[in-house]
């Protein structure tokens, strides 16, 4: 099935940018059809229900916001890229803070695949506390790694955990990463 329109989204929901929330618009009778119950008993009984109410309030085991658009699910941050720009995104939708529910369009940035996990929070098996370094003990030395392209680059052997960080920290920004990346949430 093909994506909504811009039209079509726009026609049913509305989206505060200021809080991230996309809400149900009230839906005219021409948009149901007679079938069980009249069109005009439809369309009360589903404006009853759901006009002017938070939609898209399901969640993903990862965060994310989703709902559906005729019968098409959808996640929120999509949407209300779409709703703010005018079309679907091409590529992914990063949250710049790392938070998958906080769809404020300030928050929301389009991104590649490579730049989005550039802003990646700390891995929860990460023991170091730093993204990127380590410690040996058979050498009793920290190492530091980033991941440069597509290859993964060791930035030396140091003596103290500080050095080891300072080396990661000046080829996060050297490679581009975002000042966000390696967060603890």
């Amino acid at each position: 099935m093909a994506k909504p329109t811009y039209a079509q989204v726009r026609e049913i929901l509305k989206y505060d940018s200021e809080t991230g929330k996309l809400f149900w618009k009230e839906r005219p009778i021409s948009s149901f059809v007679d079938g069980e119950r009249s069109a005009s008993c439809r369309a009360a009984r589903w404006n009853g229900k759901y006009a002017n109410k938070e939609a898209f309030t399901w969640s993903t085991h990862a965060g994310y916001r989703m709902g559906r658009i005729a019968y098409e699910a959808c996640y929120a941050h999509r949407v209300a890229w779409l709703l703010m720009t005018g079309a679907w995104p091409v590529d992914e939708i990063d949250h710049i803070n790392g938070d998958p529910s906080d769809n404020r369009f300030v928050n929301l940035r389009e991104a590649t695949s490579t730049i989005n996990r550039k802003n990646q929070k700390r891995r929860s098996d990460n023991k170091s506390g730093v993204t990127g370094v380590v410690f040996y003990k058979a050498y009793s030395q920290w190492t530091a790694y980033i991941q440069a392209g597509s290859k993964t680059k060791c930035l030396g052997y140091f003596q103290t955990k500080a050095d080891a960080v300072r080396a990661r920290k000046a080829a996060e920004r050297e490679n581009g990463y975002h000042q966000n990346h390696g967060r603890s949430s």
